[in-house]
């Protein structure tokens, strides 16, 4: 009766304190409703398997509506056609693909679209421009390439011979060359290389082959002129410690030229055989840049025949290709997705994205 007594009074004790029983739970359970537990006040339903982003910082709207300006998500790409005017793609906190645009070379960025997940981004003017439109990979649909004539509000789909479109360089709202892969998907992930070169000069109505070296397992494009491009090769694409090979045509590929090779070492002023690169960018001058992964930015200013790396911030990634404007001023995208810019041939850089 005694032992029956103290039970009570316990149970009563903890009735009028309010406590209650609980037990922790495992980030991977499903509740009723099909959605995961919140992690640190993220739905973890907005994340992509495996994946934890660098920040959750929410958009923060500034004094124009849907002006962004202290944001932290997946980068895609870039393109900047002057100092001031730019273009950049993400997919933000709640997993909607955007487009912002920014008139004041990064300050502040204005949403001119949502929708599908662009990639490659590479305009001719304001309102001319293009890009891959990437499904992903989980996804049973080919990337595309599209097409926008009004500033990124709307893009349309271009006919473009049954390739998967990789790498995209303008040149002019007419000329624009295409690298492009045979491969179920090559935007990202898995094996991504360039097979052949495609190129229009009537503004994507027609489409003509490049000739491109033998064997050419491409990484990087880059286009000065119609007759004058670069690429950038490797042995085998997406494997680390591979040779890699700078071409050169002034011939729009009738012809080329190997204008840089890998050694077996790491040999300070060459091109260097670790890292995976991630494109290219020349001018004709011949000052060029050279993204990497598991790498950094290198650079030449001397038609490749030298090679130095430069001063990125924190040894980072570089993912899409280095958006130079000019052999002085251009913007990079890290792997933990900060817009860099340079004004200085990358002596120095300034974080722009996110702001704060």
């Amino acid at each position: 009766m005694r032992k029956r007594l103290s039970i009570i009074l316990i149970i009563a004790l903890l009735t009028v304190s309010g406590c209650s029983v609980s037990r922790s739970i495992n980030v991977n359970e499903v509740n009723s409703t099909g959605a995961k537990p919140s992690v640190n006040g993220v739905n973890s339903t907005m994340a992509k398997p495996n994946e934890l982003r660098t920040s959750q910082i929410q958009n923060s709207i500034g004094a124009k509506e849907n002006e962004y300006v202290n944001q932290r998500e997946v980068l895609y790409s870039t393109c900047f056609i002057s100092p001031q005017i730019g273009y950049i793609s993400f997919e933000n906190t709640s997993l909607k693909n955007i487009l912002a645009r920014t008139m004041d070379g990064g300050q502040t960025w204005q949403q001119v679209y949502s929708g599908k997940a662009l990639r490659a981004l590479s305009f001719a003017t304001e309102q001319i421009g293009y890009a891959v439109d990437y499904p992903g990979e989980e996804i049973d649909q080919k990337p595309e390439l599209l097409r926008t004539v009004n500033g990124g509000v709307d893009w349309k789909k271009v006919d473009f011979v049954g390739s998967i479109p990789i790498e995209i360089d303008c040149i002019s709202d007419k000329t624009i060359f295409v690298a492009a892969s045979r491969s179920s998907n090559g935007v990202s992930g898995g094996l991504k290389y360039e097979e052949f070169v495609l190129l229009t000069t009537d503004g994507a109505k027609t489409w003509k082959a490049v000739s491109v070296p033998e064997g050419f397992y491409g990484e990087g494009m880059s286009w000065v002129s119609l007759e004058e491009g670069y690429l950038i090769d490797t042995d085998q694409p997406w494997t680390g410690s591979q040779p890699k090979r700078i071409y050169k045509t002034t011939d729009t590929g009738k012809t080329w030229t190997k204008i840089a090779e890998s050694g077996l070492r790491e040999d300070n002023g060459v091109l260097p055989i670790g890292g995976y690169p991630n494109g290219i960018k020349f001018f004709e001058d011949g000052t060029g840049y050279i993204g990497f992964s598991r790498g950094n930015i290198i650079k030449t200013i001397d038609g490749s025949k030298s090679f130095k790396t430069i001063n990125c911030p924190e040894g980072s990634d570089v993912y899409p290709v280095p958006d130079f404007i000019n052999k002085e001023e251009g913007f990079a995208i890290l792997g933990n997705y900060q817009l860099i810019h340079t004004k200085d041939g990358g002596e120095s850089w300034e974080k722009i994205w996110p702001r704060g």
